[in-house]
């Protein structure tokens, strides 16, 4: 289990609160239902990505992000 987030948060959450609150959710119910707490983060990245993500990315616990960029 990679991430830990409900969604991906470059496409569903616009802002750093629901950045929190998306991964708070999401890393809840994989500790809950699978007793696992992920540390490695994956971003889909279709329209790009703060600077920001990977500090509150590491501030949850993520050590590791991998995210991919399709080029046309």
């Amino acid at each position: 289990m990679v991430h830990g987030g409900m969604v991906s948060t470059d496409e569903a959450c616009t802002n750093y609160a629901a950045i929190i609150k998306n991964m708070q959710l999401g890393r809840k119910f994989l500790f809950e239902e699978f007793g696992v707490m992920p540390t490695i983060g994956w971003q889909l990245d279709p329209f790009g990505h703060t600077e920001t993500n990977a500090d509150l990315f590491s501030q949850i616990g993520l050590d590791t992000i991998f995210f991919s960029r399709w080029g046309t």
